[in-house]
């Protein structure tokens, strides 16, 4: 180092920087400072000795060791620091598009300039993947305002920013990844100085987003972050309309996505992983859920209505608690409320659901659940407790336990065949018409009409039962028992059909089967009663599947 009255020189100063070695050459003269320094700088140090916390965060995730060059002046109470560097020799084991293989070259431009009154001004640039400028107080080295641009975006003409701002226009952005990256240091975000070169505002349009390891396809948002909670709007390919996005607290440990949506749809593929794949939520770090769509899709189905309240329990990470669940149609109303938990030992979670279901039009309702042709009219209640193992989105029917109970008026099973409406076509009694001539033909034909269907249904292991199901007509009454296999389709019912002949008979069919009683009892008390009606009651045993229906007549007990 050389010195005299009017300054200094470095005449090729070797020194450690940024955990390598740097050679400084420059000095003063007449107050003016002009300094360059080569180096190189290794990961570890940029690590410990990187200026800004978040840079130091990133380089968390680097390796290797990479050339840089410096130049720094100073006049007049004001400086400008400019570095260089390729990159090259550094790798970056970011998400995108901060990745970075260790031979590539990546030209890195960095610019800090302080005036000699008023706020410093920070610039970066990455060849290709984005910019950014700061305004910054170089007393308290916060953030005054400022605006990042990543990917195809390009910072604004203004430089008069009053709040952080951020744009990415990206092919593809993985949310996940980079709530892990920014995690990994714990805590390196809550130093006020660092919270505030986070961005307030942000507008985004990628092509591929990956949000709570889904994939959404192209996305688009404009939010705003206030009181540590994002906000504002949402475009995807399944989704549009409101969301906020709250911190954790004491209620909701991973925090709670509070949305009111135009549309939400969700695809059959994101119902067979929720069927199949618990580990997206075996890890607790869903959110809670406080979700309103005004037009929800459950794959191809139009479901209406849907408000949704749902949230992990604070005392166990993998088990939810299903507060509300309604969905409203202009034919029902359907609401439940339940858990998606695991009972004590076991490594699965089982759902249990209590519903209620309202219908002024069950024909309509069971069109819109892609079962057209099957019943016309019908309006009533549909109410239960049932439970199965797997997710709320799909019942696994051999898992399912519960009660179920029917009430229903004024409706006809149409002429439809029986594969159609599942296990629904066997109470249209076309089976019985198709493969009998009966007295009755003229009933059934044309597909039951019914002034009610009645009666209770008890589930276990995916095999529905009832001994107490009761449909009444116009001309004929109809009261079943037996059992339906909902995993392999077939069943194992009687049929006991009750002639509408006289007063005695209406008022029979008109009272309501107690489940302890049962059909048999039941039948034994009406037929005791009325000799005439024994002699015209049928009954049938259908057997083999719901498509293939096997109608064997029986013989009456005589009363």
């Amino acid at each position: 180092m050389h010195f005299s009255e009017q300054g200094f020189r470095l005449d090729k100063v070797h020194a450690q920087a940024l955990g390598g070695p740097v050679q400084v050459e420059g000095g003063m003269q007449a107050g003016q400072v002009e300094v360059s320094a080569t180096g190189q700088a290794q990961a570890q140090g940029l690590q410990r000795e990187a200026p800004l916390p978040l840079v130091r965060q990133l380089m968390g995730h680097s390796t290797g060791k990479t050339p840089y060059q410096v130049t720094v002046q100073a006049h007049g109470g004001s400086t400008d620091v400019v570095v260089r560097s390729s990159l090259q020799g550094l790798g970056l084991s970011l998400p995108a598009p901060l990745d970075k293989a260790s031979n590539a070259e990546l030209p890195l431009l960095v610019r800090y300039r302080t005036p000699a009154q008023g706020p410093a001004q920070l610039d970066v640039l990455l060849h290709q993947r984005g910019q950014l400028r700061y305004h910054i107080d170089p007393a308290s080295g916060q953030a005054l305002g400022g605006f990042i641009a990543v990917g195809e975006a390009e910072l604004p003409p203004s430089d008069t920013q009053t709040q952080v701002q951020a744009q990415l226009r990206l092919p593809a952005l993985d949310v996940d990844a980079w709530e892990q990256v920014l995690a990994s240091q714990g805590g390196a975000l809550d130093d006020p100085a660092a919270a505030s070169f986070v961005p307030q505002r942000l507008r985004l349009d990628v092509q591929a987003l990956r949000l709570y390891q889904r994939n959404l396809g192209p996305s688009s948002a404009q939010l705003e972050r206030r009181d540590a909670v994002w906000r504002g709007q949402l475009q995807a390919e399944y989704f549009a309309g409101y969301a906020e996005l709250h911190p954790a607290s004491t209620r909701n440990p991973n925090g709670l996505v509070f949305a009111r949506l135009e549309r939400l749809h969700l695809p059959k593929a994101e119902v067979e992983h929720l069927q199949n794949d618990d580990s997206s939520t075996d890890q607790g770090n869903w959110p809670a859920l406080d979700i309103e769509v005004q037009q929800f899709t459950l794959e191809d189905k139009a479901l209406g209505h849907l408000q949704l309240l749902a949230r992990l329990r604070p005392d166990s990470p993998r088990d939810w608690t299903l507060e509300r669940l309604r969905l409203t149609t202009p034919d029902a109303r359907w609401q439940a409320h339940g858990s998606w938990a695991a009972a004590a030992g076991s490594p699965h979670r089982r759902t249990h659901i209590e519903f209620t279901l309202q219908t002024s039009d069950a024909g309509a309702l069971l069109t819109r659940l892609d079962m057209p042709g099957v019943l016309r009219d019908g309006n009533g209640t549909l109410s239960g407790n049932v439970h199965w193992q797997g997710s709320p989105a799909t019942p696994h029917w051999p898992s399912m336990q519960g009660q179920v109970q029917l009430d229903m008026g004024k409706g006809q099973f149409l002429k439809a065949e029986p594969g159609m409406g599942r296990l629904l076509s066997v109470l249209s009694l076309q089976s019985i018409s198709r493969r009998l001539s009966l007295d009755f033909r003229d009933v059934f034909n044309a597909g039951f009409a019914f002034d009610f269907v009645r009666g209770d249904i008890a589930v276990a292991d995916g095999i529905a039962r009832t001994n107490n199901l009761q449909m009444k007509g116009l001309n004929a009454a109809v009261l079943m028992e037996g059992q339906a296999n909902l995993q392999d389709e077939t069943q194992q019912l009687r049929l006991v059909v009750v002639p509408e002949i006289n007063a005695m008979t209406a008022s029979l069919v008109a009272t309501a089967i107690n489940p302890v009683i049962g059909l048999g009892s039941f039948i034994a008390q009406a037929l005791l009663r009325g000799p005439a009606m024994a002699a015209a009651t049928r009954t049938f045993d259908v057997t083999g599947s719901w498509s293939e229906p096997v109608v064997t007549p029986v013989s009456t007990p005589a009363p």
